[in-house]
């Protein structure tokens, strides 16, 4: 099996936002260094070579949708597969079929937390690419960018607004509060809202479960 005993990091030029990209260096003997970047198909399998020991194929762009025959089809805008699709298919369990990303503990976990952080990049570098599609805004004047926290020259400029349908930015923040209010409004202010989670293998729920059960089948 192939193997290295050196590692390193390559950072190319100064590390910041606009130049920030989350990849893995291959050296190739024919071709040099090559860059696997997160939509590379080998991306994860470099990444957690103990989960993947056969380099399975990962995501990559432009995978197409099963085609089923059926009457009553709508057409979609988009006919690939996303990240978010890709991985949400394959964590799902399935029973008597091993699944790297579920079953090895920690390092499952953390391959599948780094799944989520390519999709939130993935996320990200589309709504900074299609900025014209959205609602720009631009910082006018120096007192504006002071009021905004911009402290040097080169920050002052177009700024990258995320839209609400990203989870947790502004935007998202402002419209499910205008939600709730609109809510509150209409059906008054909530009396009682309570959340909770438990274990369903807890002694007391089964044992109450147990008790239901008894008194039905009596």
């Amino acid at each position: 099996m192939p193997h290295t005993e050196e590692l390193a990091i390559l950072i190319v030029g100064e590390p910041s936002l606009e130049n920030f990209r989350r990849d893995i260096i291959v050296s190739n003997k024919n071709k040099g260094l090559q860059r696997i970047s997160i939509f590379h198909p080998a991306y994860m399998a470099l990444q957690y070579p103990l989960l993947f020991p056969y380099g399975e194929r990962g995501f990559q762009l432009g995978i197409p949708y099963h085609k089923r025959e059926r009457r009553n089809t709508t057409k979609k805008k988009r006919n690939t597969v996303t990240v978010h699709e890709f991985y949400k298919f394959h964590v799902h369990y399935r029973p008597d079929e091993p699944n790297p990303l579920l079953c090895y503990g920690r390092l499952s976990k953390q391959a599948v937390v780094d799944a989520r952080a390519i999709e939130d990049e993935d996320r990200l570098m589309y709504v900074a690419k299609n900025q014209h599609k959205l609602r720009a805004e631009y910082l006018q004047g120096i007192f504006d960018a002071i009021e905004k926290g911009l402290s040097e020259g080169n920050q002052i400029g177009k700024r990258v607004l995320l839209p609400s349908s990203h989870t947790g930015s502004r935007r998202y923040i402002v419209q499910n509060y205008h939600d709730g209010i609109a809510i509150c409004r209409v059906y008054g202010p909530p009396d009682l809202f309570i959340t909770f989670t438990c274990n369903p293998k807890w002694q007391e729920i089964i044992y109450m479960v147990n008790n239901q059960m008894t008194d039905l089948i009596l």
